[in-house]
């Protein structure tokens, strides 16, 4: 299983629902995976999130799933994402110093290329529901993901409400992103899944 890029750009996303006056957010969740010569899995993560608007750290353990259930992968991420230029919501990612990627957000949706070849486009739900999906295209052959975490003291319910309210403004034409059909955000393509 090639390396996965998730959850990077999650700390800018933050900055449109989240407060990021020093304190560190924590989210959970998790999603799927494919290749398309055919193998799938699923993924799990946990994502601290810390800092103010203008420089944000994050920090997510991932572990990769084969479609039988056995850890393919297991990394961790420790970034930093600044802000940059004169308009707001363009962002240098580093790791240790060095650059790895940038990104740019509107309104609730961030997008976020890395140098190592991946992307990853997020939505962020009213309730701080994050919807992922993205793609890693290295060396290794393409990858995809998608799907969704919380923040950790999130309930059920409110997981279930932020689906609901994502499902009602795409039918209603709130659009965002790339989200802009069904088939390509994250969430529809999680839910047809299930």
């Amino acid at each position: 299983m090639k390396h996965l890029v998730l959850g990077i750009a999650l700390v800018s996303g933050l900055s449109f629902g989240y407060t990021l006056d020093g304190k560190t957010t924590t989210l959970v969740g998790g999603g799927v995976w494919k290749e398309p010569k055919g193998a799938t899995g699923k993924w799990k993560a946990t994502t601290e999130v810390g800092g103010t608007k203008e420089a944000f750290t994050v920090k997510e353990t991932l572990l990769v799933y084969s479609d039988k259930g056995e850890e393919v992968h297991k990394e961790t991420n420790d970034l930093t994402l600044k802000a940059t230029g004169k308009s707001e919501g363009f962002y240098e990612i580093s790791e240790k110093g060095k650059a790895v990627g940038t990104g740019y957000c509107f309104h609730s949706t961030c997008h976020f290329d890395y140098t190592a070849g991946s992307e990853e486009t997020l939505h962020f739900a009213k309730n701080g529901v994050v919807f992922r999906m993205g793609s890693d295209n290295s060396k290794e052959g393409l990858v995809a993901w998608n799907g969704m975490q919380r923040p950790q003291h999130s309930s059920e319910e409110e997981l279930q409400q932020g689906q609901q309210q994502q499902h009602q403004g795409h039918q209603h034409g709130h659009h965002h992103g790339h989200c802009q059909h069904q088939g390509h955000c994250p969430h529809h393509q999680q839910n047809q899944q299930n």
